[in-house]
């Protein structure tokens, strides 16, 4: 007969221990103060980017807006070349009459610059061909079916429906580039040709256009007067036009002496056209 072995059970001290598992490992997690730290350096690193970021902004800013400039003298100089004179910058003037009738409501040099330099209406077709068999005027009398005209600036602009605008590059809001026809009859620039008033809004009195457009760097000498045939000025990064002084919240000079003592910052970006 076959016998079968005997299973015999171990128990008590002598028993086998049982298997088990590695031991569970509590999550991984930052203790709050290790999270206050890295928060801290983050916050740091900000600190000095940021400013960085924002030069290289302004810088960039700045170089598309001298760009924009360079392209309204290129069209200034090409629109004096087909009609003999630079475009007005005041609506009496008798060469402004068809300009602002094309422009209800251009009433400031900035208005009359970019109608002069885009043409009748929005669409920017520029000046003497026909559209849609209608005459376009030519911005110093009379009608011309054949001839094209510009536009003589193709770059960004703003035409409202009552009034039209050259920007500059910094947005937000939008400030138009000044414009002002230097007057050979008087030796000098009308500072009402733009709108005057608040430091963002145009020059505050006629002694500020003075200070920011009309006189050479200071200096302990008599200003000298600009004699050019035009003036364009950018209100500039901090959004406002002329000179102002080193001060929290900066504040336009009104005082001459201002900008003979160097104390007068101006820090628009402004070109000057030729002789």
């Amino acid at each position: 007969m076959e016998t079968r072995p005997m299973m015999i059970s171990r128990t008590g001290t002598d028993a086998a221990p049982a298997r088990r598992g590695p031991p569970a490992r509590a999550p991984a997690a930052f203790t709050l103060i290790e999270l206050l730290v890295v928060m801290g350096i983050i916050g740091v690193l900000l600190g000095m980017l940021l400013p960085a970021v924002n030069r290289v902004v302004v810088a960039s800013r700045n170089a598309a807006c001298a760009n924009r400039i360079a392209q309204i003298e290129a069209a200034l100089a090409t629109f004096k070349n087909d009609w003999g004179v630079y475009p007005p910058s005041d609506k009496d003037d008798n060469d402004a009459d068809t300009l602002v009738s094309e422009c209800p409501g251009t009433d400031s040099g900035y208005g009359l610059l970019c109608v002069a330099l885009i043409g009748p209406g929005p669409e920017a077709k520029g000046w003497g061909r026909a559209v849609a068999d209608e005459d376009y005027k030519l911005p110093f009398s009379g009608t011309d079916k054949t001839t094209a005209y510009g536009p003589y600036y193709q770059g960004d602009f703003r035409w409202t429906g009552r009034d039209a605008f050259i920007p500059d590059a910094f947005p937000a809001p939008d400030r138009p580039i000044l414009y002002y026809r230097y007057d050979r009859g008087t030796g000098q620039y009308d500072y009402e040709d733009n709108p005057r008033g608040d430091i963002d809004e145009g020059f505050q009195s006629e002694t500020h256009f003075e200070l920011s457009a009309t006189y050479e760097v200071p200096d302990s000498r008599e200003p000298r007067v600009r004699r050019k045939d035009y003036l364009l000025i950018c209100a500039g990064a901090d959004r406002m036009y002329g000179y102002i002084t080193d001060d929290d919240p900066p504040r336009a000079a009104t005082r001459r002496t201002e900008v003979t003592d160097g104390s007068a910052i101006c820090d628009d970006i402004t070109n000057y056209g030729q002789n």
